[in-house]
């Protein structure tokens, strides 16, 4: 008796949640097919962005690059920018500095903090170094650089070639003597530092 009272409560159960039962299963099961599915569709969306970035990367003449970069579709912010990092390098060896310029514009200034972000950065400073002012250099390095990756030295190594550049070299020269100090900073800038330096006395 208590064995059928128990199965005959069991199905009364079952009867009355067996809908939400069943629909939070599918659900559950439709969920991870669709992560699944954009998970998927996602890698695959790199892969085939990043075998069209070099094929066209390395086949053709600088104009056909230009091109074969320029149809490349990608809703990834980061393969985006590394296409549009490319275009600039192009632009800039071409001769056409503006249009390299806006290109490496367009990519420290999208929302995607990159360390992509902060090699244009880099690039554009040092294409527009003998044109803008050191606090335009100074707001554009506080604004954009993310402040995680070595890049922090050289944007410093950079500053200090401003202030040289600008005629003022107290405070050039109180720079690379930092940079020589910081033990975190590679031999490389260490070297150019001392340089600098030598070239200030």
């Amino acid at each position: 008796v208590d064995e059928d009272l128990r199965k005959e409560k069991l199905t009364s159960l079952w009867n009355r949640f067996k809908i939400y039962i069943i629909s939070i299963v599918l659900i559950l099961i439709v969920s991870v097919s669709v992560y699944q599915y954009l998970e998927i569709s996602e890698y695959n969306e790199k892969v085939s962005t990043i075998e069209s970035y070099y094929k066209a990367s390395n086949n053709g003449s600088i104009d056909q690059m230009l091109g074969k970069l320029e149809i490349i579709k990608t809703s990834n912010e980061f393969s985006k920018n590394l296409i549009d990092l490319k275009m600039a390098d192009i632009h800039i060896l071409k001769g056409d500095i503006e249009r390299g310029s806006e290109k490496l514009e367009q990519i420290f200034t999208s929302k995607n903090k990159s360390i992509l972000g902060d090699l244009a950065l880099y690039k554009y400073l040092m294409l527009k170094i003998d044109e803008i002012t050191l606090k335009e250099v100074n707001n554009l390095i506080e604004n954009f650089n993310s402040k995680d990756n070595n890049f922090n030295y050289l944007f410093s190594e950079l500053v200090g070639i401003k202030n040289i550049i600008d005629g003022q070299y107290s405070d050039g020269r109180t720079i690379f003597e930092s940079l020589l100090n910081d033990v975190s900073v590679s031999n490389e800038i260490k070297i150019r530092a001392e340089k600098y330096i030598s070239i200030i006395n």
